[in-house]
């Protein structure tokens, strides 16, 4: 049982992790809307343009996963769980963060590829 300071710290190890979580559920579901919205388009499309949904909709799902245990782990307390959860924590916090500077940056390539594809047929 913790108190004090450390009842804090647990309380706000809780609620960053349910805001990872939440933010992975996010990122999951922005992939599967986009998967889903360039579904019909398969024939005209790189594979590259599929490539970045599912990127998301894994990274999204991980993120959860993750997120999900580090809760289980402040609310139960559990100092292994704690530790183990960090390190996959910031090596997804990068990736994500790596997924949506390459999605912005590369925006002005899908559009002109999809003009140009579709511009072909």
């Amino acid at each position: 049982m913790v108190s004090g300071g450390m009842n804090c710290v647990k309380y706000l190890l809780f609620f960053f992790n349910l805001i990872f979580a939440i933010s992975g559920i996010a990122v999951l579901t922005v992939g599967a809307i986009i998967q889903s919205a360039y579904y019909d388009y398969t024939h005209f499309l790189d594979d590259r343009v599929f490539s970045a949904p599912l990127l998301l909709m894994v990274v999204g799902g991980i993120v959860f996963v993750v997120a999900f245990f580090g809760c289980c782990g402040a609310a139960k307390e559990n100092h292994c769980m704690i530790v183990t959860f960090s390190v996959p924590l910031v090596l997804i916090f990068i990736l994500e963060l790596a997924g949506g500077i390459a999605g912005y940056v590369l925006r002005d390539d899908v559009k002109g590829m999809l003009e140009r594809r579709l511009n072909e047929t």
